[in-house]
């Protein structure tokens, strides 16, 4: 009878203990989490901004759409992000509402592409389809015609095979006179046309631990120690791959044939500066007879100079925008209205 309180002592040091272990890792789990949030030197909050941002686009529902490389866009989106607001159309695009069928009076320019000219993190007044369309619209009778409509029929996260979706499914409906198709640095991922080995991309992280900066910072660590990590250089692909230059003669004959005729400008923006582009896409853009117009930022000074925000938000700031209007209008005038 006497010895029962001294048998049930060590069980209940040894809880006590692992108590105090399990108090002591979550007093400096908090202390981690609340140093981090406060520091951020790794940029989570803006990580967890993006993240919002493309859960709210996303349609959960895009019904018959054929299905893209990304995501259709929510209609009747209106977000709040970098301090702009983003409203996407009952059709589902960021661009003002017109009906299909074109007035006669007016010219129709339908862009398909991707995040930057969607104008990702800028105001729609500022992403350069807009600013095409307002200086195109202050020259007397362009193209012959009263005015020019600009149709934005782009979404973040497109690719070479989604702009083939969008012009055969959509673009055409508006009966444009000419297609513009921009042409950006990650249009062909190396994780899609290398035969190189590539790690696999880490598992997410659950929904129900991405609130944590704590746990993003494990989960970062855990997949750069077990090499899983993707890296955000893939685009390189495009400048050393041969694959991956294949990819645009085959994408350039598919845009020419769903354009069923109607011009198209290939706006090439994959370059590290002038002068400095890809020999081989302006080669296959001839060879299917579609216009070809380069327009390369310097990409030593793009971090300081044209990136809305580096390194978490290097899209193309509304400076750059303006430069690639003003370049695509002064390639209009060179070559007539």
């Amino acid at each position: 009878m006497t010895t029962t309180p001294t048998r049930r002592r060590p069980l209940r040091t040894f809880v006590r203990g692992l108590l105090l272990v399990a108090f002591g890792l979550g007093l400096a789990l908090a202390g981690f989490e609340v140093l981090l949030r406060a520091v951020d030197p790794y940029g989570y909050a803006d990580d967890q901004a993006v993240e919002r941002f493309a859960h709210e686009l996303r349609d959960p529902a895009p019904g018959a759409r054929r299905g893209l490389s990304s995501f259709h866009l929510r209609p009747g989106a209106q977000i709040e992000f970098l301090g702009e607001r983003f409203d996407i159309n009952e059709l589902g695009y960021r661009t003002p509402l017109v009906p299909h069928a074109k007035p006669p009076d007016c010219y129709r320019i339908v862009v398909v592409g991707d995040s930057v000219p969607f104008g990702w993190g800028i105001a729609e007044a500022d992403c350069f389809p807009r600013r095409l369309e307002t200086l195109l619209n202050a020259k007397p009778q362009p193209f012959g015609k009263a005015r020019v409509e600009v149709v934005n029929l782009s979404g973040p996260g497109r690719g070479l095979g989604d702009y083939l979706i969008v012009l055969e499914d959509e673009a055409m409906a508006y009966q444009p006179d000419l297609v513009l198709v921009p042409l950006i640095f990650n249009d062909v991922p190396l994780s899609e046309v290398d035969d190189a080995p590539h790690p696999s991309p880490p598992a997410p992280l659950p929904s129900w631990l991405r609130w944590s900066f704590a746990a993003r910072f494990a989960h970062v660590t855990i997949a750069r120690l077990s090499g899983a990590e993707m890296h955000g250089d893939y685009w390189i692909g495009i400048r050393s791959s041969p694959k991956a230059l294949a990819a645009f003669p085959l994408a350039f004959e598919l845009f020419r044939k769903a354009a069923q005729g109607v011009p198209i400008l290939l706006f090439d923006t994959i370059g590290e500066g002038p002068g400095k582009g890809i020999p081989e896409i302006a080669a296959a853009a001839k060879a299917q007879g579609l216009a070809h117009l380069e327009c390369f930022l310097d990409l030593s000074e793009y971090d300081t100079k044209w990136a809305i925000r580096a390194p978490k938000h290097n899209h193309p700031n509304p400076a750059a925008h303006a430069v690639y209007a003003q370049t695509l209008v002064d390639w209009f005038t060179r070559n007539g209205w």
